[in-house]
């Protein structure tokens, strides 16, 4: 087979897995597109499609054949994606893209070439939502050298958690004034100015941790210079309410100072003795290669396909969860904030005196836009929880979760947990692997399931304490194993055993 067909045939498969895993690339797409913290990822795939290409003639110094061992590696990436598709989640399914891309890539050239394109790959990473842990961390620093600063100069504040308190107003520093954006950015050049522009492995982590330090102290001086013009203007300057071009240019500054510093790192580089560079005499096997991409891709295009198919042969049923013994079909007079449901169910139950609200969302099939577990859905709004959650243990493993939500007028006390599969469970690991089970046996109904009642003290200890609670929710339990919809009792044994 001659080159220019290898080519040509290689060039068709990616597109045939960019194709299948087209979906993913979208999600990421709107990500990069939605957040400043990764709207570089538009000019990562530039560069790295860049690095790529440069890196393509040292592909002679090393022998070209297939690696068999890198279609089992391949085979276990796949499944981890598949597994994110059917439990929707996201991120594991956007993680697993460019690990697979390089392995597509090793299974078709080998390991040792193959290692040429890891850093290009790899730098594909900073594309990906996976850092977003780092906004509370980064947050807090902001607030702590915040506080020290205008302290440090007798600025009249008081900083209660992430709000610092003016004479004239409140400045709060919330998630977006993190400086996670400005990390990011700064993070993604210093790596790309690190493997470049420098040869000591010692001045390219100092390169790197010099930037982030700059993308991190930018943020500080930004949200400083807010607070002070909010002081000094008792809050009427409008860049205290719009400051996104603001932060920037602070930014830009900063990494002016970045790369004089630099550049100074960059005069005592050692620059390596260039070394001899031994070709591969043998030619590149192209018909091998082909065949080696054909089969990666195919076993690739292989999950998304068995996820289309195996959708398009569920038994979704248009019904929700039996009504509790002794209920009231009427409607709630508290909801949890969750959107996307299909099947909705609200319930009174009068237990032991005591007025309960029992509400059951079921969604009948889930997908990117409409699932159970979201970060959108959540039982209530942070802002009113009133109390720490808490676990609680029914019997036969089932737990469920407690939380006091509300007002200082208006508490109310919710138990929460979910029912897929067949199972109870309020443990959201769990629940990702239930929903992966159920899927394969054809059955992607999952529903919330919360039981509240309104608390008459402060403290709500009556209401958390009742003994008659725990007799409800067994009940409950109790009656939808017998009607099938649970796979065990709450002693733990099987419902027909």
């Amino acid at each position: 087979m001659g080159k220019a067909v290898a080519q040509v045939i290689l060039l068709a498969l990616l597109g045939v897995w960019l194709a299948a895993y087209w979906p993913v690339i979208e999600s990421l797409r709107e990500r990069w597109t939605l957040s400043q913290s990764y709207s570089h990822g538009y000019v990562i795939v530039l560069v790295a499609a860049c690095f790529i290409y440069q890196r393509r003639f040292d592909l002679r110094r090393f022998p070209i054949a297939p690696a068999p061992s890198a279609f089992m590696v391949l085979i276990l990436v796949g499944l981890i994606g598949f597994f994110g598709n059917v439990a929707q989640i996201q991120l594991l399914q956007q993680a697993v893209l460019p690990a697979s891309l390089w392995l597509w890539f090793a299974a078709a050239f080998g390991w040792r070439a193959a290692g040429l394109l890891l850093f290009p790959v790899a730098l594909l990473y900073s594309t990906v939502p996976m850092w977003d842990f780092l906004v509370r961390p980064l947050r807090t620093l902001t607030v702590f050298a915040t506080q020290h600063v205008i302290n440090a100069i007798d600025v009249p504040a008081l900083v209660i958690g992430n709000r610092i308190h003016l004479p004239s107003g409140i400045v709060e520093v919330e998630d977006g004034c993190s400086g996670h954006n400005f990390f990011m950015a700064a993070a993604v050049i210093g790596v790309v100015q690190a493997y470049w522009s420098f040869h000591s492995w010692s001045r390219r982590i100092a390169i790197v941790l010099l930037a982030m330090l700059v993308g991190i102290v930018s943020n500080w001086v930004r949200v400083i210079l807010l607070v002070l013009i909010a002081y000094y203007s008792e809050m009427r300057n409008p860049l205290i309410y719009d400051h996104l071009n603001f932060g920037w240019m602070v930014f830009a500054f900063a990494l002016l100072i970045y790369f004089v510093v630099s550049r100074r790192l960059m005069a005592g580089d050692s620059v390596p003795a260039p070394r001899a560079v031994g070709y591969a005499s043998a030619p590149v096997p192209w018909a091998q290669v082909s065949a080696g991409a054909a089969l990666a891709t195919l076993i690739l295009v292989a999950f998304p396909l068995g996820f289309a198919w195996q959708s398009s042969h569920l038994m979704a049923r248009g019904d929700g969860l039996p009504a509790p013994a002794r209920a009231q079909p009427l409607h709630a007079a508290w909801w949890p904030q969750y959107e996307g449901f299909d099947v909705r169910q609200s319930w009174h139950v009068n237990w032991g005196n005591t007025l309960y609200d029992v509400v059951a969302l079921t969604y009948l099939e889930q997908h990117r836009d409409k699932k159970l577990i979201y970060f959108r859905n959540r039982i209530a709004d942070e802002k009113l929880i009133l109390q720490p959650e808490r676990w609680s243990e029914l019997g036969g493993g089932h737990d469920i979760r407690q939380l006091v939500v509300g007002s200082d007028e208006d508490r109310r006390v919710v138990w929460w947990f979910y029912v897929i599969d067949g199972r109870i469970t309020a443990d959201v690991y769990k629940a990702r692997w239930l929903m992966f089970t159920s899927f394969l046996r054809g059955d992607p109904r999952a529903s919330l399931v919360a039981i509240s009642t309104p608390c008459y003290r402060s403290g709500c200890e009556t209401e958390i304490g009742a003994p008659g609670t725990g007799a409800l929710l067994r009940e409950i339990l109790t009656q939808w194993s017998a009607a099938g919809v649970l796979k065990t009792s709450l002693t733990g044994a099987p419902r027909n055993g």
